[in-house]
């Protein structure tokens, strides 16, 4: 049996019930926004700081002029270094619409089964790529027009058009999501590069140092002298990138923009809390005569706090009730967004 003074409380809200779904939904909103944000900078925090070292991220990335396996054993053979990888990357334009195109990375790996460096993981679909076709990011599949086993046609810079089958999807740690970007990327085979009209050499040097792995100054370091070693073999480095040793190469762009919706959703639950204070201040201002009647049969002050305190409650569980749930599959759906693992 509920005592008289929560019949009160529930049919106070009861019969307000446009101003109760108003103070809910409120709460609800601000609980719901720092919930997801604070959810999903947990889950993708945890997913890099695995995710991300299983990979074996380059410390440092070269981008000389054309070479070949020979200069990346040289590399691979230098004091400092404890790995060294050299991949192709071109990019080319993909056909996403009648007069629609969208500019394409597409990286050529020698050895899928001996990557070493930067590590794909494969998802569904061929693994390696057959000759002839091409695997895509996962998280670009939204950004092609197309899915897997559909064929799109690519043109190369020199207007050469193929067409070429999406045989499967990989998995790649160590690119920025697509969709933060805007732009695709693709994994090709040597073969198929030099189908498409490209040179069988590497433009890219991946390499991993073998000590003080996240000392950038360390990591700059090695670098140099291994682009004095290319540059003694008569080759042009035309720059260098030391990515933020441990950190995945979107942290730049998410944490800021975590930042700025954790702060709007705290601002946001701070507005609703500036709004229960005054529905309960007008609530208490209709019902100075209920709360004199009440004193004048005997209830304490405590009593009369405790009521509108119960109610401020209720309000608070129903929230949590909408906001909770709706929080935790924000954060899912935000995370799977991002591009990074379930």
């Amino acid at each position: 049996m509920i005592s008289p003074r929560w019949r009160k409380v529930l049919r106070d809200l009861w019969h307000n019930k446009t101003r109760t779904v108003i103070v809910v939904l409120s709460i609800a909103v601000g609980v719901f926004a720092v919930g997801m944000i604070v959810s999903t900078q947990i889950m993708i925090s945890n997913d890099l700081s695995v995710s991300y070292a299983a990979t074996d991220p380059a410390s440092a990335e070269l981008y000389p002029a054309a070479f070949d396996e020979e200069l990346v054993q040289v590399v691979r053979r230098m004091e400092g270094i404890r790995e060294a990888k050299g991949r192709r990357s071109v990019r080319v334009r993909l056909k996403v619409g009648p007069d629609e195109w969208r500019t394409l990375n597409l990286d050529a790996i020698y050895d899928y089964d001996d990557m070493r460096v930067h590590k794909l993981a494969p998802e569904s679909g061929a693994w390696p790529p057959p000759k002839r076709e091409l695997l895509i990011e996962r998280a670009s599949l939204p950004l092609m027009n197309a899915d897997v086993d559909d064929t799109v046609v690519i043109e190369t810079p020199d207007g050469k058009q193929r067409q070429m089958r999406i045989a499967g999807l990989a998995h790649d740690m160590n690119k920025p999501p697509a969709s933060f970007v805007g732009t695709p990327y693709g994994y090709i085979a040597f073969d198929t590069l030099e189908w498409l009209g490209f040179s069988r050499d590497f433009n890219q040097l991946y390499i991993i140092v073998s000590e003080n792995e996240t000392d950038k100054d360390h990591i700059q370091a090695v670098a140099d002298r291994v682009q004095d070693k290319i540059e003694k073999s008569g080759r042009t480095v035309y720059w260098i990138w030391i990515p933020e040793p441990g950190e995945h190469p979107a942290n730049e762009s998410v944490e800021p923009m975590m930042i700025i919706l954790g702060v709007l959703g705290t601002l946001s639950l701070f507005l609703s809390g500036f709004l229960v204070i005054n529905t309960i201040s007008a609530l208490m201002a209709q019902q100075i005569r209920q709360v004199g009647i009440m004193k004048a049969v005997g209830a304490r002050p405590i009593q009369v706090v405790q009521l509108y305190v119960g109610m401020v409650l209720i309000f608070s569980l129903l929230s949590l009730v909408v906001a909770v749930p709706l929080g935790g599959g924000g954060s899912l759906r935000l995370h799977r967004l991002s591009g990074w693992p379930d």
